[in-house]
């Protein structure tokens, strides 16, 4: 069972693998590939594809209700094995049912 922001973000990294479209960026000499806006709750995901002198990427930036931005870098070559990570660690954490106590 997936939450809606890891099903939306599992959609996001299948429709980026399968269709990338090419347009212009400005910022070092990166290209954007692709592009995706999610609203989930009271925050904004940004799923951007792009792609510089070493390769595809994914950034993904959220940003706060109150402003508060943060960013993840995400080579385009490993995108397939962090969402399978990611479905796995779902799948754990569903099963753990709604009394979950956090280890640190």
């Amino acid at each position: 069972m997936y939450s809606c922001f890891e099903l939306t973000f599992l959609n996001c990294l299948s429709q980026f693998n399968q269709s990338i479209t090419s347009q212009t960026g400005a910022q070092q000499g990166e290209q954007e590939l692709a592009t995706k806006m999610l609203q989930i709750q009271s925050k904004r995901f940004y799923l951007d594809v792009k792609q510089n002198r070493r390769g595809r990427f994914i950034k993904v930036a959220e940003i706060g209700a109150d402003g508060r931005r943060s960013q993840v870098y995400l080579a385009l070559s490993t995108a397939a094995e962090f969402r399978d990570h990611l479905s796995t660690f779902s799948d754990y954490y569903a099963s753990l049912g709604k009394y979950c106590i956090s280890i640190r």
